[in-house]
């Protein structure tokens, strides 16, 4: 269909062996089988393989990729990605490759532009900027990037907040000044400052200073991460579990045991499709089990408990990786707030929407606000506070950060120490990124083949990790360090 909507429609056997041609290409290690899948058969690395197919058919002289691995695991992410640039280099094809990843820009890109407030802070060839950001923005960005050496630590965030739309306006001096470490008074001049050299640019009159930095260290105390309890808040034994259709059966869970304890943040990580986002549906009682059992409470909870199940529900909530979809639109965040708080039971302290909007560092005019009015950040935070208002003692976290831009990422990592520091919460933060994993979790749990193969502290396995496939993850992981 993509060929034939810029040319002539192929012939049907020419047409199965382009599209045969052009996944072997991407990586799909027997074409033809995949020909007549459809997209829910494939893995999260095999649709997106698919979808850079699908693009390359019609030959294109330009691609514009869209964060296009930021959902995948690090190992699965740079083979998708060396396969798309190969493609491309091979057509003789220009990428724009637009990512809050500064590894995967690193990596992928010969030239780099920043933006901010919808212009741009910084351009010039990335080897040159990432190594001497000449703008504010910049040097903030590199200062909170994650990397897989910072344990147990959260770097401290870019203070304050982008200016919304209708807060920028030409001719108001740097947009970023407000934010800046490297702040001068001229800085709030009537116009920018854009500075021009030979192959980059900066709208930043103090580049000098800002690209004299040094190490780019963070600018202000990062936050460490507090000592976990003894009791569990919830776990699991043995566990098995598969998904079924027709008479089809297909194993994802195999004999899985894993406990989160009061104030502990266990990290799990995996290559896609290894069973990950099972576990945690399993977990809170989405998906049945073939096999094993949950414990909450110090009990087993039966199949056909429905209180058990109705108090672990209340007990154990979902933060989930798209706050947008999983937000109702039509929805104010008063009204999803309530109905959270609903679910509380009388014995807990009583609460109310503005307190839990206070808890994740929000202020009560975010009220009377919907999803598409907030910032990505503060919807993740919204989705927080809906996950607190039952009173929880654990949350399970799927990926609640993958989305945002290393900066919002910090903030959101920085709340959620907070947050089991005051309220002793446990967290299961199921993760592809290990530098996430090496700054907020007390221990590291890999999945792999629908079993966890390696579990121990994090500061030990990644120190030396035994299994090979926390070896290649961990690989992949500083192979994106910046």
């Amino acid at each position: 269909e993509a060929v034939a909507a810029h040319g002539p429609r192929p012939e049907r056997a020419a047409g199965r062996r382009l599209v045969a041609d052009l996944l072997g290409e991407l990586g799909f290690p027997k074409p033809t089988d995949y020909i007549d899948a459809y997209p829910h058969e494939l893995s999260g690395g095999m649709r997106q393989r698919a979808l850079i197919a699908l693009v390359l058919a019609p030959r294109p002289k330009l691609v514009i990729a869209d964060e296009p691995t930021a959902s995948l695991d690090v190992a699965t992410q740079a083979s998708v990605l060396d396969a798309l640039e190969r493609a491309t280099t091979q057509r003789d094809c220009a990428m724009v490759l637009i990512s809050h990843d500064l590894g995967v820009v690193a990596r992928h890109t010969d030239d780099i532009v920043v933006l901010y407030a919808g212009r741009v802070a910084e351009q010039g060839p990335t080897t040159d900027v990432l190594r001497a950001p000449a703008h504010g923005y910049t040097h903030g960005l590199l200062s909170t990037r994650p990397t897989t050496n910072r344990i147990r630590s959260v770097p401290h965030p870019i203070p304050g907040r982008p200016p919304s739309p209708a807060e920028r306006t030409a001719g108001n001096g740097c947009a970023f000044a407000p934010r800046c470490a490297f702040v001068k008074p001229s800085c709030a001049g009537p116009a920018d400052a854009v500075v021009v050299g030979e192959d980059w640019m900066t709208r930043c009159g103090e580049h000098s200073a800002v690209s004299g930095w040094g190490d780019r260290g963070a600018i202000g105390d990062d936050l460490r991460v507090g000592e976990a309890g003894r009791e569990v808040v919830i776990g699991a034994s043995g566990l098995h579990a598969s998904y079924r259709r027709g008479r089809r059966t297909r194993p994802v869970l195999a004999g899985v045991s894993l406990d989160v304890h009061e104030g502990e943040t266990v990290g799990l990580v995996g290559l896609s499709g290894a069973g990950k986002s099972t576990l945690a549906r399993v977990l809170v009682g989405a998906h049945p089990t073939d096999a094993g059992a949950v414990h909450h409470a110090g009990q087993a909870v039966g199949s056909r408990a429905k209180k058990a199940w109705a108090a672990l529900r209340r007990d154990v909530q979902l933060v989930f990786q798209e706050s947008a979809a999983c937000l109702d639109p039509r929805w104010t965040v008063r009204r999803t707030l309530e109905e959270a708080l609903e679910m509380r039971p009388p014995g807990r302290a009583p609460s109310s929407p503005a307190a839990l909007l206070e808890t994740v560092g929000l202020s009560d005019d975010r009220l009377l606000r919907y999803p598409a009015q907030l910032s990505g950040g503060e919807r993740q935070r919204v989705a927080l506070a809906r996950a607190l208002g039952p009173g929880p003692r654990a949350l399970v976290c799927d990926e609640p950060v993958s989305s945002l831009d290393v900066s919002i990422r910090a903030q959101v990592l920085r709340l959620l120490v907070e947050m089991q520091r005051d309220l002793g919460l446990g967290y299961l933060l199921i993760t592809h990124d290990l530098s996430v994993i090496a700054q907020v979790a007390h221990r590291l749990a890999v999945l792999d083949g629908g079993k966890i193969v390696e579990l121990g502290d994090t500061a030990e396995v990644l120190a030396a990790p035994n299994h090979p496939r926390t070896r290649e993850l961990l690989e992949g992981a500083r192979r994106l360090d910046v």
